[in-house]
């Protein structure tokens, strides 16, 4: 029919629509129009944990999507996280010694509206371990997502299989994630009965 309805609207509906109208003779009439919609912002992280150890310089990356494009703000342990006189840095024009830098970008995603909202820690410290969250806020609504920065290795994962190679024995495989090396481990075990 000559009506294209759109039902139960998101921001992957936004975009330009083509009406093409054709019989036959001479060339089709085209008629565009484009669709914006706004939203409330949708936040999603790169990495949910980062492992990390003192001195080194990491960055902490959330997407941000929404219409009107939201502010965002960062927070380490629920407090407000300001960069030196409070604007948003450019990396390329950082300043020596600064601690916290922030740059935005558009996303690399395809077809997309978002924003890469990056947070440069440089020279990372024992207080700078904890978690960030990086919340934004449009006039529809407000979202956030949570990073952890640790210098703790990640849980160990069991390569062995569980019923084990050797009648009398049992040879433990495991994996984890760690910036510093593991120095001490503790295996515990009990009898089946």
């Amino acid at each position: 029919g000559d009506v294209l309805t759109l039902e139960n609207v998101d921001r992957h509906n936004e975009g330009s629509y083509q009406c093409i109208a054709d019989n036959g003779i001479g060339h089709p009439a085209i008629v565009s129009m484009t669709v914006t919609v706004e939203y409330a912002p949708e936040v999603k992280t790169e990495k949910d944990v980062i492992r990390t150890g003192e001195d080194d310089r990491i960055e902490l990356i959330c997407l941000v999507h929404g219409r009107p494009n939201p502010r965002v703000v960062w927070l380490h342990n629920n407090k407000p996280i300001r960069p030196q006189l409070g604007v948003q840095i450019d990396i390329s024009n950082s300043f020596p010694g600064q601690h916290h830098q922030i740059r935005v970008e558009p996303s690399t995603e395809e077809h997309s509206s978002g924003h890469r909202h990056i947070l440069y820690l440089n020279k990372v410290t024992e207080d700078d371990f904890g978690s960030y969250i990086c919340n934004a806020e449009n006039m529809h609504g407000n979202h956030e997502a949570m990073i952890q920065i640790t210098g703790l290795p990640g849980a160990p994962f069991i390569l062995s299989s569980p019923h084990g190679d050797e009648p009398h024995s049992f040879t433990l495989n495991w994996q984890t994630e760690s910036y510093y090396p593991i120095t001490e481990l503790l295996v515990k075990y009990h009898a089946l009965k």
